[in-house]
């Protein structure tokens, strides 16, 4: 007889997921991207997965980054003023990060 229950988290997750968020995602961008005021080619985005901090270390590195900025929301007692991702890019960025403080819902 076999079980009800699926095995894993991967029984629910359609074949092609990562390509329909990946999309859904790149199309906020680009949305959120366009309602910037300022000349289109002085704007570019970049959609990433994987671990955060080393995310966005490796990608300021190579486009050589004067400034990072990111969002710091929730973070657990252990980091009363910013998140685990922000402290550590802040502590092993080669530029200066700029963290903004916020609750997102």
């Amino acid at each position: 007889m076999q079980s009800l229950l699926p095995i894993s988290f991967l029984d629910y997750v359609p074949e092609n997921f990562n390509v329909q968020v990946r999309r859904g995602l790149e199309k906020e961008i680009a949305a959120i991207a366009a309602k910037i005021d300022c000349a289109p080619e002085r704007v570019s985005t970049t959609l990433l997965f994987g671990p955060v901090y080393q995310k966005v270390l490796a990608e300021a590195e190579e486009w050589g980054a004067d400034l990072i900025v990111m969002c710091s929301h929730r973070p657990g007692m252990d980091r009363f003023l910013i998140g685990s991702n922000a402290t550590t890019i802040v502590n092993h960025a080669q530029c200066s990060v700029l963290v903004v403080r916020g609750l997102v819902s």
